[in-house]
């Protein structure tokens, strides 16, 4: 929670999470300290804790600084399986296969060599920073082994949490100056370790010189010049990570501009004949690194987690979004590198103060990777101003293949750069929550296009250029529609949220489409039923209580908001039965039964108030003329799984036929605002408890009609409705006339 603190208590027989609700600021405790704690033992999605009063006397520190336990080492398997270890501090080793951001943590995967896999969930709370984590490597990782959400996970505390592990093998890296200034000094650093477990005898290094880099100056640390090159040899290297460094001298040219390509080195020891290689280097000429070179031919930045300077015209300023974007004006020819780059300030006061949008500007800063894109970190560092008023680059004309795979490498290769869209072109998806919409090219002939689609690499993504969430569109700078044309689009390529996105430097052309006709489906004929489910999006009336977010409406914004629920339920015909998310309580639906358009059909509400932290929840309406509301339960599920529990509704249907009982269950899982990866666990888990409920019924009633619906939170092929379907529940698309 936003106001709540947490920490892990551990003796001698095993660990548990103490939670403590309205906490934050109140309870101190350090690893190491000895604590007592007083208080209930509940169980929280799986996870079990404790949970004290928010008082001194329930938490007490017995000793301060008492020392902090060694925790054991256990094989990874045992780390995703055992229950003796949940709650406790151990250490387990593994192979890093991925790492994944989310909005308040990250997740990664770790896994042996059997393919053993275990989640590790580090939250940001933590202040560690990923970055020198890198995929592919080995990791002795340390934290708390905890089951949450029927997923086992490790919680890392801090940064020596991460270390890594080397094979044992004689490993060699070469690090140089990214830059140096023409007649320059260059030094080049060969590093070479010994990781084996014995130490190695007559190491031998070598390397060539830079082809036209300069002025050899000197071998350093007993290095010698030979005619094959240079070389150094150490008559015995330490065991298990057993390091030594190795250097040499260069004047560098004088042609500004141009890149020393730093040949790789070569390490062997008697022990060791197979020469290892290191890495090759390259130092440009100059003050800087040019952003092609940052940016390089791939999805990640060779530079990454390194201090470079760099420069170029500014091409577009966001202060909402924390920085703006750079554009060198000559670049290489690798039609695979951008010349573009996102530069990230300290804040929004820095953004407005730092540069204007043709300014020539000399940057420096850390290459970082957020979200997957290439970052300059200039948050620490000055913006050097050199010219104003320069021309931007000309936009590059966006027209994106249609498959997937090969758009994203098309839009890679423009990440960061000027971009435009000249000509008109259609909206498929309206302007959303985040300022985001989507189109498709004119001539495209696609007129939707839809999740899963082989062809939705056309989609062409534009953004508002802040990261303001937008409750109403009075805070868009304009609103889109699907079918409105938008042309004139011009501005930097990001990426965030994982999608490529236009951030415009200009208002668009925009032309509305006729307002289409909104579909509306035919009333029911005597006899038959219908069922409906709406998720209403933060349907709150005009009292108090009232959560921070979205603002409370006045009581006119309540009416009309009940005008455009019942007209929206009006348009689907009137179902028998509507499903509704987001309900903050019963008087809302007895509000909106009782309006003009609904009041002649009789609707009875349902709500059963939930967990949620803002007060939504989910309920019925159940039209009197067709049906009879005969019970309602509130089906939690276990360890708190769902914060707004299913609503189960029982529920006779008066059909032509005679009457007929009718079980609804009615739905709001876990949304995917925390990753889609990284949630889908706990969706999967709220769909098999729905599973359950299904059993139970037809277990009573074999022939039994049932319903499970409501917002789901999940794709059509994932595996939450993946779960519903093998137990025998069918997908309305695969049976529903498509008016329907």
């Amino acid at each position: 929670g936003t106001t709540g603190t947490k920490f892990y208590l551990e003796d001698e027989t095993g660990g548990i999470q103490v939670y403590v609700p309205g906490g934050m600021g109140t309870i101190e405790v350090q690893p190491g300290d000895q604590v007592r704690v007083t208080g209930g033992v509940e169980v929280y999605r799986d996870s079990l804790e404790i949970v004290p009063d928010p008082t001194p006397e329930e938490i007490t520190i017995v000793q301060p600084a008492a020392g902090e336990l060694t925790p054991p080492t256990v094989p990874l398997a045992e780390a995703a399986s055992d229950a003796a270890l949940l709650g406790r501090l151990i250490t387990t080793e593994g192979t890093l296969a991925s790492i994944q951001e989310n909005s308040f943590d990250y997740t990664m995967d770790l896994v042996d060599e059997a393919g053993n896999s275990l989640l590790l969930l580090l939250e940001k709370d933590t202040g560690v920073d990923v970055e020198p984590l890198l995929v592919g490597e080995n990791y002795r990782v340390t934290g708390i082994a905890e089951l949450y959400a029927s997923q086992w996970q490790l919680k890392p505390r801090r940064p020596d949490d991460f270390a890594q592990i080397f094979p044992p093998v004689l490993r060699l890296d070469l690090t140089a100056p990214n830059n140096v200034l023409p007649g320059e000094l260059l030094t080049v650093t060969l590093h070479v370790a010994n990781h084996t477990p014995a130490p190695l005898t007559n190491v031998l290094v070598t390397t060539t010189l830079p082809a036209g880099a300069g002025t050899l100056l000197a071998v350093l640390d007993d290095g010698t010049q030979t005619d094959a090159g240079l070389a150094w040899t150490l008559a015995e290297l330490p065991a298990g990570g057993g390091t030594a460094a190795l250097r040499y001298t260069l004047t560098a040219g004088q042609d500004e501009g141009a890149q020393i390509d730093i040949p790789a080195g070569y390490a062997t020891a008697s022990e060791w004949p197979e020469a290892a290689p290191s890495n090759p280097a390259r130092t440009f000429l100059g003050a800087g690194v040019p952003i092609w070179a940052i940016q390089g031919s791939g999805a990640e930045s060779p530079y990454t987690r390194q201090q470079v300077a760099t420069a170029g015209v500014v091409t577009g300023v966001f202060p909402e979004l924390g920085g703006f974007w750079l554009q060198e004006t000559e670049s290489d020819a690798d039609p695979a590198t951008s010349a573009g780059l996102f530069v990230l300030l300290a804040n929004a006061a820095a953004v407005e103060a730092a540069a204007q949008v043709g300014d020539a500007v000399t940057v420096a800063g850390r290459v970082r990777e957020i979200s997957g894109q290439t970052t300059l970190d200039a948050s620490g560092g000055e913006v050097v101003v050199q010219s104003q008023g320069n021309p931007l680059p000309a936009g590059v004309e966006l027209d994106p293949p249609a498959d997937p795979a090969a758009a994203l490498a098309y839009y890679e290769a423009l990440e960061g750069m000027l971009v435009q869209v000249t000509q008109p072109a259609l909206a498929v998806q309206p302007s959303s929550q985040y300022g985001e919409y989507a189109l498709v090219r004119a001539g495209s002939g696609v007129t939707r296009i839809f999740q899963g689609d082989d062809n939705t690499g056309l989609l062409i993504f534009v953004d508002d250029g802040s990261s303001m969430v937008h409750d109403d569109i009075t805070t868009l700078p304009y609103a889109v529609t699907s079918g409105d044309e938008v042309g004139d689009l011009l501005g930097p390529l990001a990426y965030t949220f994982d999608l490529f996105k236009i951030e415009p430097i200009i208002t668009p052309t925009l032309r509305s489409s006729a307002a289409a006709e909104l579909p509306s489906l035919p009333l029911l004929e005597p006899g038959e039923f219908s069922i409906a489910t709406f998720n209403a999006e933060n349907f709150f009336d005009a009292t108090a209580p009232h959560p921070s977010s979205p603002p409370p409406p006045d009581p006119a914004g309540y009416a009309l908001a009940l005008t455009k629920a019942a007209a929206t339920i009006e348009a689907m015909g009137f179902p028998t039965v509507v499903a509704l998310q987001e309900i903050e309580n019963i008087d809302i639906l007895a509000d909106l039964a009782a309006t003009d358009l609904l009041a002649p059909y009789g609707y009875q509400p349902a709500l059963i108030e939930g967990f949620d932290s803002r007060g939504i929840d989910v309920g019925y309406l159940v039209r009197g003329d067709q049906a009879t509301l005969v019970g309602a339960a509130a089906r939690p599920g276990p360890g708190e799984l769902f914060s707004r529990p299913p609503l189960l509704i029982t529920v006779t249907l008066h059909l032509a036929e005679g009457d007929q009982v009718l079980y609804v269950l009615n739905n709001h899982f876990l949304s995917l605002s925390g990753g889609e990866a990284a949630t889908e666990p706990t969706r999967t888990a709220q769909a098999a408890w729905n599973v359950t409920l299904l059993e139970e019924i037809l277990a009573r009633e074999p022939d039994a009609w049932v319903a499970v619906l409501g917002d789901l939170n999940s794709f059509y092929d994932s595996l939450p409705l993946d779960t519903l379907r093998q137990a025998g529940l069918r997908h309305v698309y695969e049976f529903a006339a498509p008016e329907r």
